[in-house]
């Protein structure tokens, strides 16, 4: 009913801001029918007007076997899927063409990976190794990342576990960075470096950078706080003024959340050190409110820590400025970390 036009558009938005989806009043259609008898009549109606107005419609969801039914008969040129909501309904389950039936749907095979968006930078996380590498190299993706840290000879090696969580044994064959960067330069690739140390560990790094000589925009650098400290970002900033310069947030959560004014002063002081961008892991409470937040204070964000495909597409719609994954997809024929 069109009384019911404010509140449907405003409960659709309600459930729209979590995929930063928003509705406006001309794609909404009200039925102009009275009684619910006239129900699978008037979602058929809806259908004709959205043609009417130049919308292609691809794909229908309703609960009501009778619903699609007089939908069906309305779409000759079968251009429809129509998806059966398994759940309650009141109407006799009639065999349908076109009709998938079910409680779950997974959209991550409507989507391919050339069908992301542009505007998001995508990050190839987990190259620990010399195939991760390859795997890396051997994808679309420009950026790979990769955990820096000094072996017990004060090597520069890529490693994603610690020393303490696993130990390290003479046999070890590591991936030492002074290869990847060198192998990332001769590529045309772009390097995430995650610095897991300060002090000694980024004058090694920027040594072997000077020598081989990666310029700022193939450069991003990633640290905490607590590990960098603010004269090792200033540091990092004076030195590589068109890198990216990053730090993750997560342990702020609560104050973004609870005190936001208290909680972007202490960011913009960041900021203020040379951080360009703040990292939160998807798996943090009310990350799409974080990452709301952020966005509103003029910050970039990045997205980490996501667990699957379906996350994956999940987030890239939110379009963060960049989103680092393992691209373990096999769906998409990647099988990275």
């Amino acid at each position: 009913m069109e009384s019911f036009r404010d509140v449907t558009l405003n409960s659709l938005n309600i459930l729209g801001a979590e995929y930063r989806v928003r509705f406006s009043s001309e794609l909404l259609f009200m039925c102009q029918r009275i009684g619910m008898q006239h129900v699978p009549l008037a979602k058929a109606d809806g259908l004709r007007h959205f043609r009417e107005n130049g919308y292609r419609v691809f794909a229908v969801v309703d609960n009501e076997p009778e619903n699609i039914e007089s939908m069906v008969e309305s779409d000759p040129e079968g251009e429809i899927l129509f998806l059966h909501a398994d759940t309650i309904f009141e109407s006799k389950r009639s065999k349908t063409p076109r009709t998938v039936r079910g409680r779950f749907y997974d959209i991550t095979n409507l989507v391919s990976e050339e069908g992301l968006p542009q505007r998001v930078e995508f990050v190839w996380h987990g190259i620990g190794s010399r195939a991760d590498m390859r795997k890396f190299l051997a994808s679309g993706v420009r950026w790979g990342e990769v955990h820096v840290r000094r072996d017990p000879l004060h090597r520069l090696v890529v490693r994603r576990l610690t020393f303490e969580d696993a130990p390290w044994m003479k046999s070890e064959s590591h991936l030492l960075l002074e290869d990847c960067l060198r192998e990332v330069h001769r590529q045309d690739r772009a390097l995430k470096l995650d610095l897991k140390e300060g002090g000694e560990l980024v004058d090694q790094v920027e040594t072997l950078l000077s020598q081989i000589g990666l310029t700022d925009n193939r450069l991003w650098f990633n640290g905490g706080v607590e590990v960098l400290g603010m004269k090792g970002i200033q540091s990092l900033r004076e030195r590589h003024p068109g890198a990216v310069i990053q730090c993750p947030v997560d342990c702020l959560s609560p104050l973004i959340h609870c005190m936001t004014e208290k909680a972007r002063e202490i960011l913009e002081e960041f900021a203020g050190w040379g951080v360009n961008r703040f990292s939160v892991s998807w798996k943090s409470q009310d990350v799409r409110r974080t990452i709301e937040l952020l966005e509103s204070w003029g910050f970039d964000v990045n997205i980490y820590d996501v667990p699957s495909l379906e996350a994956f597409l999940q987030a890239a719609l939110l379009l963060p400025r960049s989103l680092t994954s393992d691209f373990n997809f096999p769906k998409w024929s990647r099988f990275g970390g």
